[in-house]
């Protein structure tokens, strides 16, 4: 699911804004305070590349660029400052930072590169054009029938064999065995009208816990109730709603998507109201987690393997590391020149995190090599990339020794909420990648 209001890493400067800068000083919110000015430095440098400044557009995006690391299109900007006030030194370096962060562009076609233009612009456009092949090793595990799914959530029930598919267009959830054939699970009605996405089989207690939300592009939503979320407890064999826990509180909801551990608490992330919430085992109200103002986009939800850790995909500020004894929060730590921003999908599989990127240019997945204490990520390594079959990839699900993911939710086809269907849409893929113990 695209961030709440952030289409790209990056992030509006109308949706940052709405943060105050005077934040306790804990390292997270010096962290989100460090975001909203490097947007607002951001935004100043491209009014000043617009007047024609560019030794100040360069000062204002280098600044912007210290606070906000691990942000290849801000890099980008700002070589083009470089390379517009004749430094083409220090734009073909820092193309070069952007380029080593996986990020695609065509600098050699930009024309605010043509200052710059040499052997050395030619050697990183090279590198740029690398990052746009086809990399990694998934096929296609199976399809579904319905264009206009606009597949969110994808779940597996090892007791029943079979897939669960949800649907935001329609609110439905699929099934889908694992010779291929396609059953309703759960009716549109089950959501109560609202867009179905994130989900989490809890095997044990047969239940699946489904995120839902009033959004726009459900297909006859009730505009009243745009901007409302609850998470449903299923039953997981009949696809009948046991519970609701809706989010109460002012403001916007969305909740996106849910995890749940094996004692049976479920958590859920809210990105238009910026928070995570747990729901203990029966409990009748969801509990946040996050101080307010904490968070700007959380997206994907993964436990550690002894569960006591609970990572958080913030689409703008990376993955965060939660312990949940102590309430301490803290960024994961990563190596020099990656990008782990603009992740939506988020699983764990052993001392590994697989990271859906949709955020970003091109759409990725990732697998994060853990460090011991959990705490960094010490590789990351690039599973997928540039699939012919992506359109907005979204969340996964490890079953085995494979990780199965939704391709092309298409949830880049909607504009303003309405779903534009020309050309046709494509019929919803599940794609699979091997998860070889091994490192290469």
């Amino acid at each position: 699911m695209p961030a709440a209001d952030t289409p790209s890493i990056l992030l509006a400067t109308t949706v940052l804004h709405l943060f105050s800068l005077a934040l306790p000083a804990t390292p997270l919110r010096a962290q989100t305070a460090a975001v909203i000015e490097a947007t607002r430095l951001a935004d100043e440098g491209r009014r000043a590349s617009g007047r024609g400044e560019h030794a100040e557009a360069a000062r204002l995006l280098a600044r912007a660029a210290e606070l906000r690391t691990g942000h290849p299109a801000l890099l980008y900007r700002l070589a083009g400052a470089y390379a517009q006030g004749g430094s083409a030194e220090r734009a073909v370096e820092t193309l070069r930072q952007a380029a080593e962060m996986g990020f695609a562009a065509e600098p050699c076609a930009d024309p605010a590169f043509t200052p710059a233009r040499g052997a050395a612009l030619d050697t990183v456009c090279e590198r740029f054009r690398e990052n746009l092949r086809r990399t990694g090793n998934s096929t296609l595990a199976f399809g579904l029938a319905q264009p206009d799914l606009i597949p969110e959530g994808i779940a597996f029930d090892p007791v029943r064999a079979r897939f669960l598919v949800s649907s935001v267009r329609h609110g439905s959830i699929r099934a889908v065995d694992t010779a291929g054939a396609e059953t309703e699970f759960a009716a549109p009605s089950v959501a109560g009208g609202w867009s179905a996405l994130g989900m989490a089989v809890d095997v044990s207690r047969r239940r699946l816990w489904v995120a839902t939300s009033a959004l726009r592009e459900r297909a006859g939503i009730d505009s009243a109730e745009v901007g409302q979320a609850a998470l449903l407890a299923l039953d997981l064999d009949s696809g009948q709603r046991l519970a609701r826990y809706p989010v109460s509180g002012p403001g916007r909801r969305l909740l996106g998507d849910v995890c749940v551990s094996r004692t049976g608490d479920v958590f859920a992330s809210d990105a238009a109201g910026r928070q995570v919430f747990r729901l203990p085992p029966g409990g009748e109200r969801l509990q946040p987690l996050f101080a307010d103002g904490t968070l700007l986009s959380p997206q994907g939800l993964a436990l550690s393997p002894d569960e006591r850790r609970l990572y958080v995909a913030d689409y703008a500020l990376g993955i965060l590391v939660l312990d949940l004894a102590s309430g301490e929060v803290r960024p994961l730590q990563q190596p020099a020149r990656s990008s782990l921003l603009g992740i939506d999908g988020l699983a764990a599989h052993g001392g590994t995190l697989l990271a859906i990127q949709n955020g970003s240019r091109p759409h990725r997945v990732l697998r994060l090599h853990l460090s011991p204490d959990g705490l960094g990520a010490e590789r990351v390594e690039l599973l997928e990339a540039n699939h012919p079959l992506f359109g907005e990839p979204t969340l996964g699900v490890v079953v085995g020794e494979r990780f199965y993911y939704i391709a092309n939710s298409q949830w880049d086809r909607f504009r303003d909420g309405v779903l534009q269907t020309d050309p046709p849409l494509a019929a919803p893929r599940i794609l699979a990648t091997p998860l070889p113990s091994s490192l290469p």
